[in-house]
């Protein structure tokens, strides 16, 4: 096999891979039971009642769709937990603190 023939092959493969990729992200219609219908609904709650609307009637999103609302969801969650000033680590040293008392008082 020549170098053109070898570098061809490798360009008609690595252009098959990639398109084989945007479709699956981007294309694909994934039903929404194969997300999880509770983790549907609790991240849907910070997209527009339209929006909102529009994904549980038609009863599909795409990978990519389900990327990004669970990025806005994440995102609104850091947020909030920025205003409310939670610091994780104290939060953790409370938990801990607590269920060592627990198993003290057994």
């Amino acid at each position: 096999m020549s170098n053109e023939a070898a570098a061809a092959l490798a360009i008609v493969i690595t252009g098959l891979l990639a398109a084989f990729w945007n479709w699956n992200v981007y294309v694909r219609r994934l039903p929404l039971s194969r997300f999880g219908l509770e983790n549907v609904r609790r991240v849907l709650i910070s997209e527009s009642p339209a929006r909102r609307h529009e994904i549980l009637q038609r009863g599909w999103m795409t990978s990519h769709e389900w990327t990004e609302i669970n990025r806005q969801h994440a995102q609104a969650i850091t947020a909030e937990l920025k205003r409310r000033s939670v610091n994780f680590e104290d939060e953790l040293q409370r938990l801990d603190a607590e269920e060592a008392s627990r198993k003290e008082e057994r």
